[in-house]
């Protein structure tokens, strides 16, 4: 199963997400806009695991979540990857609660990468992805339109567990499932 672990989202989260995600709709862009509910932060995509070995997985992020309590997140602002000059993803991003999810991140992957999953070479960003952006057309509005968003408070929510989410792809784009949660204390 293709499978990741990630912290979910609240529903006002998404309604307001969907709404940044409209004002960018407004325009003649060429992006590709993921569905509120498969918005997500991402702590570490694991690829491919066997069915039998989820539960294992889970146990192993229990004992790298041991000392992290619940923390609250505010998503408040928004940019493009890599940047404007070739932008391939809409991003909004957290500034409270970002070192928390670092944190989290750093204790997964020490944790799975000595159970032989594969660390992740890019540096860790506290990010939801809104969009994907398919071709440099109309770029420049694109820049304006995240440009005009620079005071964006998309709201604050608490996280209360990590998820282990199974990924199936279909032609009208992928399908979540969460297998387990793991709660914060």
């Amino acid at each position: 199963m293709r499978t990741f672990i990630a912290v979910g989202l609240t529903d006002d989260i998404r309604s307001s997400i969907a709404g940044v995600q409209s004002e960018f709709r407004k325009h003649d862009l060429d992006v590709k806009y993921i569905k509120p509910e498969n918005i997500h932060i991402t702590l570490k995509f694991l690829g491919e695991v066997d069915e039998d070995k989820v539960d294992g997985v889970c146990e192993n992020i229990k004992v790298s979540m041991e000392g992290f309590k619940k923390f609250n997140i505010s998503v408040d602002s928004v940019g493009v990857f890599p940047g404007f000059k070739s932008p391939r993803v809409i991003w909004l991003g957290v500034s409270e609660g970002s070192g928390k999810l670092s944190g989290l991140n750093r204790s997964i992957e020490e944790t799975l990468s000595s159970r032989g999953f594969e660390r992740e070479k890019r540096i860790f960003s506290a990010h939801m992805t809104i969009g994907r952006v398919r071709s440099l057309k109309n770029v420049k509005l694109l820049a304006r339109t995240v440009e005009g968003m620079s005071g964006l408070r998309i709201g604050r929510f608490l996280v209360e567990d990590v998820r282990i989410i199974k990924s199936d792809l279909t032609p009208e784009g992928p399908v979540y499932s969460v297998l387990k949660k793991v709660m914060l204390k």
